[in-house]
């Protein structure tokens, strides 16, 4: 950090020291021409030259005092008791001061030119550039209307992040809502500002409504030729949205897919997988093909483990075993109550089934594992033994009258 402000400070005085030199050079300029009889001239140089940098230093100690008042102000009172700032203070320091020298920059370069007797030739030359306009049939655009349709859009976007963040940070926080409502709520209002900041924008380029209702006319028949996978996949994430059959965060399996819904878009939704890769599924199948979601109610998920042991063992004294080991285990549930069924007689053992109930998907493979490892070494410490898969062995003959044909 403090290196970057010795960057910062060294790139100011270089730029401090060659408008020095600048303005020194046009006071030469401005002696040279007093003194060759341009008397007007001169007034007029040494007169904008003086004005000019006493503007920049007026403007450049209003960004110093204006960058500390606002750190002041970002790290005491009652900014500090918002999230939103106490958390991003040298970010939205580091914005703001980035806004203030762009409209310093702005107001120095137009009072110049005025002080240069420069603004009054050069304005109706970039007004028309600005506002000359290029027709295409019926439609006719400028520089202006494009700059403002993608300046109302640019803006939109950075509203709807700008209060989905207040939202979630300082808001959401301190009022209780039901899972994955404040998802739906933020989702649905940074669709809600940006579709208004498009309706803006194309207000913003003097384009009327009869001209939108042709765009809007032309827009339908593309939807009904080739945009009907992308509506329907729009749709279809307003779906999620609302009835939230699957929420950010949930474990889900849908087709050879398993894993964690990471983001639901506006046209396909992001899951990663257990293995570690972000795999994106058009929203249009989340509904449309069968999906299992293991923590849409609750989190708890059942773990079963079963196990074989040798005919002529005790039954009573298995569930005994099965059941110390479950002793000590973290995470699982007390309630629902873990089970241990006799589940039948195995072609080699009598064959147990033990079901438990862990707290939070996410530990359900470790438990699981844990769980086996305390059954089996339970089992071997009580002396129970769990027999080999048996298999029964049939031998063909290849050479008649060689081997018996044993079958």
């Amino acid at each position: 950090m403090a290196r970057v402000t010795r960057n910062r400070a060294k790139a100011l005085r270089g730029r401090i020291r060659f408008g020095l030199y600048v303005a020194m050079g046009l006071l030469v300029v401005a002696a040279l021409s007093a003194i060759a009889g341009f008397m007007r001239l001169g007034v007029l140089i040494g007169y904008g030259v003086l004005n000019s940098t006493y503007l920049a230093l007026l403007l450049l100690a209003f960004l110093r005092a204006s960058d500390a008042i606002l750190a002041l102000a970002l790290h005491r009172g009652i900014w500090q008791q918002l999230k939103f700032v106490s958390r991003r203070a040298p970010f939205l320091r580091r914005r703001i001061r980035s806004l203030l020298t762009i409209a310093a920059t702005v107001t120095w370069v137009l009072v110049t030119l005025d002080l240069f007797a420069l603004l009054d030739y050069l304005a109706p030359y970039a007004l028309g550039v600005l506002f000359a306009e290029i027709g295409a049939g019926t439609v006719a655009l400028s520089l202006a209307d494009v700059l403002a349709f993608v300046l109302t859009i640019v803006a939109a976007i950075l509203l709807a992040r700008f209060i989905n963040l207040i939202l979630e940070e300082d808001v959401y926080s301190r009022v209780k809502l039901g899972r994955g409502v404040p998802f739906a709520i933020s989702s649905v209002l940074k669709y809600i500002i940006i579709a208004l900041g498009f309706v803006l924008a194309v207000g913003a380029t003097g384009m009327g409504m009869d001209r939108i209702t042709i765009l809007l006319g032309a827009l339908s028949v593309g939807i009904g030729f080739g945009l009907q996978n992308v509506v329907n996949n729009f749709v279809s994430g307003l779906i999620l949205i609302f009835e939230r059959p699957v929420q950010v965060g949930d474990s889900v399996i849908t087709g050879s897919v398993s894993g964690t819904i990471r983001r639901i878009g506006i046209r396909s939704s992001t899951i990663r997988s257990f293995d570690g890769a972000d795999i994106t599924i058009p929203n249009g199948n989340l509904l449309s093909d069968p999906l299992s979601n293991w923590t849409m109610a609750d989190r708890s998920r059942r773990i079963e483990v079963t196990v074989g042991v040798a005919y002529g063992t005790d039954p009573d004294k298995v569930i005994e075993v099965l059941k110390g080991a479950l002793e000590g285990q973290e995470g699982l549930l007390a309630q629902p109550e873990p089970q241990i069924l006799f589940s039948g007689f195995g072609d080699n053992s009598l064959d147990f089934m033990l079901r438990a109930w862990v707290a939070d998907n996410d530990d359900f493979v470790r438990l699981r594992s844990s769980v086996a490892l305390a059954v089996n070494r339970c089992l071997n410490e009580s002396g129970i033994e769990i027999p080999f898969p048996q298999r029964d062995l049939h031998v063909r003959s290849v050479s008649p009258g060689i081997l018996p044909d044993t079958t």
